[in-house]
């Protein structure tokens, strides 16, 4: 019995290690920065925290350009003013390596919600948008693209930035043989509880 369950769990582990596909993990953006713009009202200097949630599998091209990555998110909020806001628009981050640009934009892209340049030596210059990134220090950036989002508290535009801090991080996700050796080790316990049962309640005359 316990070879049968020695020889399948190996031939599990090995097939799982070789034909299983990298699973894709969920990737944090998060944006900090004091922000001046208009919702509702003009507001100036306002320090904000952006979260974007995304997945590194669904990492594409960003249309037009060669050296660059667009994630789509599945939520955008800010926390602001003891506020949250809710981007009710679609919004995917991107990152441009040649132009050493990264930002947050609307889809489809019509307009540019914050664009922004690193001011490190590299700054974005290597960073491929699916990895963690540590905290990176960034300038604020401006042109035609830059618009109106809609939020869940009116619209909101931002004009201006300043200290900004783009950092990622990735969300832990067990490696398919990971799970292939937790599946084992449970089915092992399984095993010797049956078989301790099984000794225990034999009755010698």
């Amino acid at each position: 019995m316990k070879t049968r369950l020695l020889a399948a769990a190996a031939a599990l582990l090995v097939s799982t290690s070789i034909v299983a596909p990298a699973q894709a993990a969920p990737i944090t953006y998060t944006l900090t920065g004091s922000f001046t713009g208009v919702n509702g009202g003009p507001f100036t200097n306002v320090d904000a925290i952006f979260t974007g949630l995304g997945d590194t599998d669904d990492a594409g091209p960003f249309p037009g350009l060669s050296n660059a990555t667009l994630v789509p998110l599945s939520s955008f909020s800010a926390v602001a003013g003891g506020l949250t806001y809710t981007f009710t628009t679609p919004i995917s981050f991107f990152v441009n390596r040649d132009d050493n640009f990264a930002g947050f934009v609307d889809s489809p892209l019509t307009k540019g919600f914050v664009r922004f340049i690193g001011t490190s030596p590299t700054g974005f210059t290597s960073y491929d948008g699916v990895s963690t990134l540590a905290p990176t220090a960034a300038t604020f950036y401006t042109d035609v693209n830059t618009g109106t989002f809609n939020t869940d508290r009116g619209d909101v535009f931002v004009s201006s930035a300043t200290g900004l801090t783009l950092s990622a991080t990735i969300a832990a996700v067990p490696e398919p043989a990971t799970w292939a050796m937790m599946l084992v080790g449970f089915g092992m316990m399984g095993a010797a509880m049956r078989y301790r049962r099984r000794s225990t309640s034999t009755v010698y005359a």
